[in-house]
């Protein structure tokens, strides 16, 4: 008979391979003008530096394994290769980077090929920046003339991805080029991808829509209304229904407002997930147009950054979301009752921080649950007026069958003090 330790060293063993083996590589995609946070460093000489969202991720445990370029023939990894990497970035050609959604599509496709050659999985994880979000779906969905999906991503998460278009593109198209027409909202591409091509079953979708603490709060979205789901998109709570980051609406961002979305449900059971981050202006006293923009640092915030890792890790996510997401997400939405009060009464303000004051799930007729939130945050006029105020808000939100924040109102009255 065996010995005991052998078997015990045998039994931990069999559970790290299969541990190994379920653990599928990520690839991460970059949006129209920028890489998703990989740049290397510019001094020559030195061991390359990379920006925070890889580095986020190998403080994680994952280890980054450098860059796919896969114009032409081409396809192999940058000299930082390793093979017993589960972290890799995608890098556009120059043909790519100037170019819509087309031909970037082509190269996620030829990546995600090319990632699986190298590393033997089965299937890979994508995580995609704002218009590399469209690039994959094109993939995904079907879109491109002789490259079949081939039921290789295991699930695709995307950060500020304008799923719906943009409406930028349609007053600036002309001027910008096909980077711009592509992503327009009646744009062919993007009509077909939310309205006509499915989603695959076999895939996991989530969408973390980034929107300005404070910052363009403007505008209804009514550009987007009519590509989405009629009964879901009046039935959002304030913050994922006006606003965004300053260069793409919550609207859009949210890929659950889709119809083939909604399709998909029906016919995989499971969700596609829309979870908030409300990421602070970079520039808040900046009134220019070309000044940075919340979209622009997205990527560098925690709470991106944070959701983002329970994503990646956390499965039970796509089927039920636990006590830890709901309180997430119901403190983001208390921010927001409290944020369009404030707003309704002083346009110019913003809010600053707060305290989530208590947390409180009750079971409700007609609901899965419903939860109560008190909240209190402080505001602030801009620039140089520096009066602050005080705002107590309750926040009543009711979760949908998969657990999402289905509708939020004030559950009482909202209070706002001069300090």
């Amino acid at each position: 008979m065996p010995h005991p330790h052998l078997i015990a060293f045998l039994l931990l063993t069999l559970a790290l391979f299969k541990g190994a083996q379920a653990t599928s590589p990520t690839l991460l995609i970059p949006g129209m003008d920028q890489d998703l946070d990989a740049r290397e460093s510019a001094t020559s000489g030195r061991t390359p530096t990379w920006s925070s969202t890889i580095a986020f991720l190998e403080h994680q445990g994952m280890h980054f394994g450098g860059s796919f370029l896969v114009s032409g023939n081409g396809g192999q990894p940058g000299s930082v290769y390793d093979p017993k990497a589960n972290l890799f970035e995608l890098r556009f050609s120059a043909g790519a980077a100037v170019d819509g959604i087309g031909l970037k599509a082509l190269e996620v496709a030829r990546a995600v090929q090319r990632l699986r050659t190298h590393t033997k999985a089965a299937k890979v994880n994508l995580i995609a920046y704002s218009a590399g979000g469209l690039a994959a779906r094109l993939y995904l969905q079907n879109a491109l003339a002789g490259v079949p999906y081939r039921g290789d991503v295991e699930r695709l998460i995307t950060i500020a991805t304008p799923h719906l278009g943009a409406a930028f593109a349609t007053r600036l198209g002309d001027w910008l080029g096909t980077r711009a027409t592509s992503l327009k909202p009646d744009a062919d591409t993007i009509v077909s991808l939310n309205r006509d091509l499915p989603l695959p079953a076999d895939t996991l979708f989530a969408a973390i829509v980034v929107r300005g603490l404070g910052a363009d709060v403007r505008g209804k979205g009514r550009s987007y209304v009519a590509l989405a789901d009629p009964a879901r998109i009046d039935d959002l709570p304030w913050d994922l229904s006006t606003g965004g980051d300053q260069v793409v609406h919550v609207r859009s961002q949210n890929l659950a407002l889709a119809p083939q979305a909604k399709k998909y449900e029906q016919y995989s059971g499971r969700p596609i997930l829309y979870l908030l981050a409300r990421v602070p202006d970079p520039s808040p006293g900046d009134l220019d147009w070309n000044g940075r923009k919340v979209h622009e640092v997205a990527l560098d915030d925690p709470e991106v950054q944070t959701t983002l890792w329970q994503l990646l890790q956390d499965d039970s996510a796509w089927t039920d979301n636990g006590p830890t997401w709901q309180k997430q997400q119901l403190r983001l939405h208390a921010y927001g009752l409290a944020e369009q009060a404030l707003l309704a009464r002083k346009p110019w303000a913003r809010i600053t921080d707060g305290e989530l004051i208590s947390y409180t799930p009750i079971p409700d007729r007609g609901a899965r649950f419903r939860f109560i939130a008190r909240i209190e945050t402080r505001g602030y006029l801009l620039r140089s007026w520096k009066r602050h105020w005080r705002v107590a808000a309750e926040a009543g939100c009711e979760l949908d069958d998969f657990g999402r924040v289905h509708r939020c109102a004030p559950t009482g009255r909202v209070s706002i003090h001069n300090q």
